[in-house]
């Protein structure tokens, strides 16, 4: 995959796509060198989303989550989880 010059640059980044539904936008960042990508949508897509990241070979770099809006603060992925994040935004 090569990297559009109008894209952000994801190489080596955390990537989260909320309401991923099939991830394509996730997988992408997963193919153009993200360090670690979680696509988050409601429960019953997870085995869509994990399908694709199969699919497409990016097992060891993309994983599908639940994240259910209302119970976002308690996900790993919110900011008081993580540390307090630190990381520059795209």
């Amino acid at each position: 995959a090569e990297r559009h010059p109008a894209l952000p640059e994801v190489a080596g980044r955390r990537i989260a796509e909320l309401g991923a539904g099939p991830g394509v936008p996730g997988l992408v960042c997963g193919k153009l060198g993200a360090a670690e990508v979680a696509l988050t949508d409601k429960a019953e897509l997870v085995p869509l989303m994990a399908r694709n990241i199969e699919l497409n070979g990016l097992s060891a770099t993309c994983r599908g989550e639940d994240l259910d809006w209302p119970m976002a603060l308690g996900s790993g992925l919110a900011v008081q989880r993580r540390g307090g994040g630190g990381e520059k935004a795209l």
